[in-house]
């Protein structure tokens, strides 16, 4: 896959705002190899407004940046839930009571 560098670089022909086709097509003018204007017409047929826009929307390696070896030793460590502090199940301790009181229903 391509890296986001990748995408921005050939995008210096667009004046923005411009929808996906135009992205497209002035990528190519600009000589995109074609892994770069696969990933353009990858997103989403919306208008976008500037290069960061174009820049997440690109289908790209999330990765980019980083070796196969670090890549491979990310897959194998286990020590990260990798689900958000929100999303996990966690419940709020129980209010102390006072001896002899009963909690309310």
């Amino acid at each position: 896959m391509v890296s986001t560098d990748d995408v921005v670089r050939y995008l210096g022909l667009v004046d923005f705002p411009a929808d996906r086709d135009e992205i497209v097509e002035r990528a190519t003018e600009a000589e995109a190899p074609p892994e770069v204007r696969k990933a353009l017409r990858a997103m989403p047929p919306v208008v976008y407004h500037n290069k960061a826009e174009v820049a997440r929307s690109a289908h790209v390696d999330a990765n980019d940046g980083e070796t196969p070896s670090q890549k491979a030793l990310q897959a194998r460590d286990k020590t990260h839930l990798r689900v958000a502090q929100h999303e996990r199940d966690v419940h709020p301790p129980e209010p102390e009571l006072e001896p002899g009181r009963r909690p309310r229903p």
